[in-house]
C-alpha cells in the first residue's frame, strides 16, 4: 500500500541502504559477470543488489516490497537452497520478471534518494505528468514506472528467447533466420505498454470499501476487486522507449537486432553469404 511505501521511504532515508544477502544473489550476479554480458545493466545489477532479501512463493505475484526491501520471486527462480538461479538457468520469464523487480528497487533506491540521478529523475517525473496527464501526481508516476518495468522485464524475456533460439540453430537457413529474429526483436519494441497503478491509498482503500459494501445493501453483484491494477489506456511511446535504450540499457539495444547484437548478427550474415555461394 502507498502508506507503507512512504513508511518504507522513511526508513530508507533514516538507515543506511543494505546490500541484498550475498547468499541469495550472489551466483546470479556472478553469472551476468562470467557470461551474462548481454543482461548485465546497470539498473539491473544496482536494483539487484540494494535490496536485503529475497523471497520465493508461487502463491503471490511477483513484486518489490520497500517496506521490507525484498523482492519476492516464483519458485521457479529458486535454485533449490534459496538463491536466484544463475541467469542461463531461469527461463526467459523468469529473468524478465527479476529484472522487473529489480527496475523497482533501482528506482526506489536510487532514482528517489540518489543526486547523482536527480536529473534522470526530473524528467521522470515531468514524462509521467505528460503522459498520464488525466491521473493524479502520484498515480501518474506510478503508471510511468509499471510501463518502463513492464517494458524491460518484456525485452529482457525477448532476448533471452532469441538467444535460446541462436543456441539451438544448427547452421541451416541462415539468411531466413537471421531476418526472422530482426522482425521478432522489432516487433518486442513495438508492442504496446501500457502504465498501471493501485489505488491502495489509505483514502482509496476505505472509499473502494465503502462504495462496494453500500453496492451490496442495495442488492448490487459488484466484485471485490480492492488492490487490483488499474490499467491506463495510454501506452508509453517511441520517446519513451529512446530514453531506456539511452539510459537504462546503456546505448547497447535499441530496436534494430543487428546493432542490439553484432556479434550474432555478424555470424548469421557471414553464414548467409557462404550459403550464397555455395547454391
Amino acid at each position: 500500500m502507498r502508506f507503507f511505501g512512504s513508511v518504507g521511504l522513511l526508513l530508507g532515508l533514516l538507515v543506511p541502504c543494505t546490500e541484498a544477502q550475498t547468499r541469495q544473489t550472489q551466483s546470479f550476479l556472478n553469472s551476468l559477470s562470467e557470461d551474462g554480458e548481454y543482461f548485465d545493466f546497470e539498473f539491473f545489477r544496482k536494483g539487484l543488489s540494494s535490496v536485503q532479501s529475497i523471497t520465493f512463493d508461487h502463491h503471490q505475484t511477483a513484486h518489490f516490497k520497500p517496506f521490507w526491501n525484498s523482492i519476492n520471486l516464483d519458485r521457479t527462480s529458486n535454485d533449490g537452497a534459496g538463491r536466484i538461479r544463475a541467469w542461463h538457468l531461469l527461463s526467459p520469464i523468469d529473468l524478465g520478471v527479476l529484472a522487473h523487480e529489480s527496475f523497482h528497487a533501482f528506482v526506489f533506491h536510487f532514482w528517489n534518494r540518489h543526486l547523482d540521478w536527480q536529473r534522470e529523475k526530473e524528467w521522470f517525473e515531468t514524462r509521467a505528468r505528460v503522459l498520464f496527464h488525466d491521473l493524479a501526481p502520484h498515480d501518474a508516476r506510478v503508471a510511468l514506472e509499471e510501463a518502463y518495468a513492464t517494458f524491460l522485464g518484456n525485452t529482457i524475456t525477448s532476448a533471452r528467447t532469441l538467444l535460446n533460439i541462436v543456441d539451438r540453430y544448427e547452421g541451416e537457413h541462415c539468411g531466413r533466420t537471421h531476418e526472422m529474429l530482426r522482425r521478432l526483436w522489432q516487433k518486442s519494441w513495438e508492442q504496446p505498454t501500457p502504465g498501471y497503478y493501485y489505488r491502495d491509498g489509505i483514502v482509496d482503500f476505505w472509499a473502494d470499501r465503502a462504495r462496494w459494501l453500500f453496492d451490496r445493501v442495495k442488492g448490487g453483484s459488484s466484485r471485490a476487486d480492492f488492490g487490483e491494477p488499474i490499467f491506463t489506456k495510454t501506452t508509453i511511446t517511441r520517446l519513451d522507449r529512446k530514453w531506456i535504450s539511452n539510459l537504462l540499457f546503456e546505448g547497447r539495444w535499441n530496436e534494430n537486432f543487428d546493432q542490439s547484437f553484432p556479434e550474432i548478427a555478424e555470424k548469421l550474415e557471414d553464414c548467409s553469404q557462404e550459403e550464397l555461394i555455395s547454391m
